[in-house]
């Protein structure tokens, strides 16, 4: 539940929240202040986020921590790094990307409430041309908001909620959608891939409070090994 909406400083907040994904389920908690943010999963039968994973985002995002669970280890990367890393992602999926369009179909409705706090309701639509090996790709995602301008957002520049990035720079320009007005509550995204439904998948936020947020909810654990960047992930992204 939240705790003192009116208040004019947010030391920070926390949130946990359920993930559902092509039919796989997570659980998370996210904290985030005004220079700092981390997320990590809680429960998982998802395995591309396996309980226990993690992303630090420090100094409003010029610096990211990842951590490894599976492997006890952790990477330290820059800004671009991370972009470069989210990039190599996408070339591993072989998708191409060629053009793309967004459509606004709501802006800034009544939206009802979530975790029992007032929300306004945004909806928008992705349109994208492009290609995989041996086929050409028109992918449609309908995207559904759910904010709450009754919330200070610390770090809009960190949100772990609605953040998407696919190391793209055109494509990464197409989601990252500006309007939205308050602190981001709910998400829905529904795909569908060459006229057929390609799956849903769904984030919505269970419990908020305003929290003093302290350094050590941003330590790397002791038990964890620094991995070195592999060189592809440390090279300048052609798509930046």
């Amino acid at each position: 539940m939240l705790v003192s909406l009116a208040s004019v400083c947010w030391a920070g907040i926390v949130y946990t929240a359920e993930m559902e994904k092509f039919g796989k389920k997570s659980s998370i908690e996210v904290w985030a202040t005004d220079t700092k943010a981390k997320f990590s999963v809680l429960q998982s039968d998802d395995p591309s986020m396996p309980t226990g994973t993690t992303v630090i985002a420090l100094d409003r995002g010029e610096r990211y921590i990842m951590l490894i669970p599976t492997k006890g280890v952790y990477l330290d990367l820059t800004k671009q790094q991370f972009k470069n890393l989210k990039g190599k992602q996408a070339q591993d999926s072989g998708f191409e990307f060629q053009n793309g369009k967004l459509e606004e179909l709501i802006i800034d409705e009544e939206g009802g409430t979530v975790a029992g706090i007032q929300t306004r309701h945004y909806k928008i639509r992705i349109s994208i041309a492009g290609s995989a090996p041996g086929q050409k790709l028109d992918v449609v995602a309908t995207e559904e908001f759910w904010t709450a301008p009754s919330i200070p957002n610390p770090a809009p520049s960190l949100d772990m909620l609605t953040e998407q990035k696919s190391g793209n720079r055109q494509l990464d320009s197409l989601m990252a959608y500006k309007k939205l007005r308050g602190y981001p509550l709910k998400r829905v995204v529904e795909l569908s891939m060459n006229g057929e439904p390609a799956g849903t998948s769904l984030v919505e936020v269970k419990t908020i409070l305003e929290k003093t947020v302290s350094d050590s909810d941003f330590e790397i654990p002791p038990n964890f090994k620094k991995l070195e960047i592999p060189a592809q992930v440390g090279a300048k992204n052609d798509n930046e």
